[in-house]
């Protein structure tokens, strides 16, 4: 299996909380409340640099800050899974 240096998820809970869960490669972790921004945009609450998350099409995660795009995290498979989607 491919090293990552961190996994990213954003969880929708059945309450309707948002969270993007961090694991880091060295074992860390870190929960970020999320707010919808709508078209599939999430905000990190309370964050100094405009942290946004935008799920893609294609199932990967565009990260976003005050400035705009950052960066792309690659979904690491795209077999929607029991949960995934309303499926």
């Amino acid at each position: 299996m491919p090293q990552y240096n961190s996994i990213l998820e954003i969880v929708i809970s059945d309450d309707g909380a948002i969270e993007l869960r961090t694991r880091n490669g060295d074992g860390s972790r870190k929960v970020t409340p999320l707010s919808e921004e709508g078209g599939g945009t999430y905000v990190a609450t309370g964050s100094s640099t405009g942290a946004k998350y935008r799920v893609e099409p294609d199932g990967n995660l565009a990260l976003l800050n005050y400035r705009g795009f950052a960066r792309l995290a690659i979904r690491l498979d795209d077999t929607p899974k029991r949960g995934d989607c309303g499926i």
